[in-house]
């Protein structure tokens, strides 16, 4: 198992503990924004595996609840950033992956608000809106399977 986090120390621990426990896994410090650190986590995986079989994407951030007019830029920049850009350039690389091995599997982890809408939270659910959009494109883009799994049975 590898995982990726910005914070390292965190990171480090929690691999200290799955390791304790008799797994085995691989951290590597990221920030998924950021297309090399990205590209770096790919690599180290494929480096100490082989290959990539499956990719649970998961990386966000939220807004505080306001109305849209309070919000900053500057944070409704890092918020695309982490929670938009971040999902596309994982699903990127590990497309190219999976692709030149045959096979692969990426799960994306939107949220509930990339299905409906909760008022002051205008900035991270047009950025889960967007985590749905991306992940069914790169889907039809790759001739991949895409299955969504609704936590809502009514959608």
């Amino acid at each position: 198992m590898v995982f990726s986090g910005r914070r390292e120390q965190e990171g480090e621990d929690t691999a200290n503990l799955i390791r304790q426990s008799g797994a085995g896994c691989l951290f590597v410090r990221s920030d998924v924004s950021n297309e090399t650190d990205v590209q770096t986590l790919i690599q180290k995986t494929v480096q100490r595996y082989g290959r990539l079989d499956l990719a649970f994407n998961n990386a966000r951030i939220e807004s505080p609840i306001k109305p849209l007019h309070e919000h900053s830029i500057e944070h409704f920049d890092n918020l695309i950033a982490i929670n938009v850009r971040g999902m596309f350039l994982c699903i990127k690389y590990e497309i190219q992956q999976m692709l030149a091995q045959g096979a692969g599997v990426i799960i994306n982890n939107s949220s509930t608000s990339g299905l409906v809408v909760f008022a002051g939270t205008s900035p991270y659910v047009a950025s889960k809106h967007a985590v749905m959009g991306l992940t069914r494109a790169a889907a039809l883009d790759s001739l991949c399977v895409f299955v969504p799994l609704w936590l809502n049975k009514g959608v």
